[in-house]
């Protein structure tokens, strides 16, 4: 079952959508990836969910991906009685060293560090900063806090604190049993946070020894400053706006995206944009129409997937939730309002384009897709160059003054099916006088 959209769909696997039946609805409604959040379950039964999709999707012209995403050295609250607690703004709420499960009045939290670190008045966020809570006393062994945006609040929960420091110099020991399992599980993907420290992905890179594909995480201002470096490591960069949100201005936050998004075109690497595209329908059975639109966006930014994460892991309408992403699906086939940022054939230097110009974002989105689907073909490296060819360069290998960054006349493979469509794009392009 080949799609025909240049924009995929991740759906994370949680609670909600862990059976066989769950997974093939999703996979049926047009989720092209699965992912599972190490953080939210022990690895064993997260690598059982890597055999579940294979088995319920074994078909070899159904084809399907895994992200495993790596718990990363995040603060996270433990467990409660219920599986959640409501907060009320104004209450008081507990955060302790007694590893039992909490309520509604404290949760336990197994970070002694953040107990000596914390001041009385700092703002402490969970939940990518939808619960806030304000410190008004601290012990060596609890934190007495006023709940100042309340809410919903599930297990396991990261939760920033302001002058707590985070050692970032090497992957932690909880990170490194997760990898060993993911990869060990068959895990297409590895999605990890480093901590803004290129030496962390090095050392992920080296772990990972090319078994499976390394995603970095732009989830800092320290990793959004350095992303031409981070590009160089990984084979891909993944937005977690959520993360990203709690940590710098929310305003920041779509332009963050749209750099982030151009940087990894640039680089010919795929990016994920992640973090409450549809996040009402974790309890309303359709979206809002602002959340339609953030997934249109995101696709005309140039996103290689968008992903679901609450709404089908612990959603009450995980399958709804794939199938009203059909935005997805109909902006990623109309190609009418797509832009070009990219070093592609005429290139827009950033600029809006109109009419026929319109053509010159498809290429460049077409260009990308070929790239990808020439993963396990030879001639994957002509499709990179072709991808960089400057502007006049034919599909012939004709010279041209031009010398671009990718190499002079990159030449195509006779009888590969991926080089002629992607030699009949060019050549459109040339007749179109682009």
């Amino acid at each position: 079952m080949l799609r025909n959209r240049l924009a995929k769909i991740v759906a994370t696997l949680g609670p909600a959508s862990n059976t066989a039946e769950a997974i093939t609805s999703l996979y049926e409604s047009g989720a092209d990836v699965f992912r599972i959040n190490a953080a939210y379950s022990n690895d064993a039964d997260n690598a059982a969910l890597i055999g579940q999709v294979r088995e319920a999707i074994s078909d070899d012209s159904k084809p399907v991906g895994t992200i495993w995403d790596l718990p990363g050295l995040k603060m996270r609250i433990g467990g409660f009685k219920d599986g959640s607690a409501t907060l009320v703004a104004g209450s008081t709420f507990t955060l302790d060293q007694s590893p039992e499960d909490g309520d509604e009045t404290r949760v336990y939290l197994p970070f002694p560090e953040a107990f000596a670190h914390t001041r009385v008045g700092d703002v402490l966020r969970l939940d990518d900063g939808r619960l806030t809570l304000r410190v008004t006393e601290v012990t060596l062994f609890r934190l007495s806090t006023t709940v100042v945006a309340g809410g919903e609040l599930s297990a396991n929960k990261a939760i920033l604190f302001p002058n707590v420091p985070i050692p970032t110099a090497e992957v932690s020991n909880r990170d490194a049993e997760s990898l060993s399992v993911a990869l060990e599980a068959g895990a297409d993907w590895i999605a990890a946070t480093a901590n803004g420290s290129l030496d962390v992905v090095r050392d992920l890179k080296r772990r990972i020894g090319g078994k499976a594909r390394l995603m970095v995480k732009i989830d800092s201002k320290e990793m959004l400053d350095q992303l031409e470096a981070v590009l160089e490591l990984a084979d891909g960069l993944f937005l977690a706006r959520g993360d990203l949100g709690s940590r710098m201005p929310v305003e920041m936050i779509p332009n963050a995206q749209k750099d982030t998004i151009l940087a990894a075109r640039e680089a010919g690497k795929p990016a994920i944009v992640a973090a409450q595209m549809l996040e009402s329908m974790v309890g309303d059975p359709t979206p809002t129409r602002a959340e339609a639109s953030d997934v249109c966006q995101a696709i005309y930014d140039g996103a290689d997937a968008v992903t679901l994460s609450a709404e089908t892991a612990v959603g009450h309408y995980p399958i709804d939730s794939r199938r009203d992403d059909g935005t997805a699906d109909h902006v990623s086939r109309d190609g009418r309002f797509r832009y070009s940022r990219g070093p592609c054939l005429g290139h827009s230097g950033g600029r809006r384009l109109k009419g026929r110009d319109h053509w010159r974002g498809d290429f460049q989105r077409r260009c990308l897709r070929f790239q990808r689907a020439a993963s396990l073909c030879d001639c994957r490296a002509h499709v990179q160059r072709i991808h960089g060819a400057p502007r006049g360069a034919s599909a012939s290998g004709a010279s041209d003054p031009v010398s671009d960054r990718y190499g002079r006349n990159p030449p195509l493979h006779d009888g590969c099916l991926r080089c002629a469509l992607l030699a009949h794009a060019i050549a459109e392009q040339l007749e179109r006088g682009c």
